[in-house]
């Protein structure tokens, strides 16, 4: 259950704490790995009566460690849908830029206090407006997929979803197939 969830949790971070969290890496189809991860999170949308879109550049394909991204994405996925309430709404989506890919999660829920997006990401924090007691998360969450997206080079940002909501971007370089 819960506990164990959080042990788990735990452990995956004190792996990254000694940066000790080893990557391994293999071509990917990133358009692939995402559509797959989100699958599951769209049916829970919908048994939610919420929607979530889904806007994936065709053919992304990269190194990367595959689970590690599917962790990072599921944590995300998982605080929209927790986040969120029937009627609202949740964005996926990929692109690429010349240097590098961006996965965004977007949701209309209750979104997170422009004072407090540098801290989410930190171990155990917890913001104030309880995106945390009813819900019941460890507030490792955000922490893990920040020292996922350190490993794979690349960085994790939050940023207020007009007109409400929270945007969770991850950046990551591209990196040639081998």
């Amino acid at each position: 259950g819960r506990l164990s969830r959080m042990v788990r949790d735990m452990l995956i971070l004190s792996k990254s704490d000694s940066d000790r969290l080893i990557l391994e890496k293999s071509n990917c189809d990133i358009t692939q790995i995402v559509t797959d991860t989100v699958e599951p999170f769209q049916m829970m949308c919908e048994l939610d009566n919420k929607t979530m879109s889904v806007f994936l550049e065709d053919g992304v394909k990269s190194r990367v460690d595959e689970d590690k991204l599917k962790q990072a994405l599921i944590v995300l996925l998982d605080n929209a849908v927790k986040y969120t309430k029937p009627g609202d709404e949740i964005s996926v989506t990929l692109r690429t830029t010349a240097y590098k890919y961006i996965i965004s999660v977007a949701d209309t829920g209750v979104g997170v206090a422009e004072s407090e997006l540098q801290n989410i990401f930190e171990r155990f924090y917890r913001t104030d407006n309880s995106r945390n007691g009813e819900t019941g998360g460890s507030g490792l969450g955000l922490s893990i997929v920040k020292a996922i997206m350190v490993a794979l080079k690349g960085k994790v940002f939050a940023q207020v979803n007009e007109p409400h909501g929270l945007k969770v971007v991850l950046e990551f370089p591209k990196e040639r197939l081998e």
